[in-house]
């Protein structure tokens, strides 16, 4: 999953995706080939507590390694609640 590359920017190239910070056990973020980005806590090297974006900028929150809600309209901020559908 992971590999030594670093980008200029931090980045650090993965099999298939990049990261930056600590995805194993910590906070960190993944960006997949597909556009989807998770952006939180981590542990055993799987998303744990944080936000999920796909490329459409649709938004699912994930709390303790599990789908908890889900974007169903448009709000003005990702953590108003009012736009999420809980799970």
């Amino acid at each position: 999953k992971k590999s030594t590359t670093t980008a200029s920017n931090g980045w650090q190239k993965a099999e298939n995706g990049k990261y930056s910070g600590n995805i194993e056990n910590g906070q960190g973020i993944y960006q997949w080939d597909n556009g989807t980005t998770f952006d939180g806590g981590w542990k055993n090297g799987k998303p744990h507590s944080g936000t999920q974006t796909d490329k459409n900028g649709k938004v699912r929150i994930v709390e303790n390694g599990k789908l908890k809600a889900e974007e169903v309209g448009k709000g003005t901020k990702k953590s108003d609640w009012s736009i999420y559908k809980r799970k």
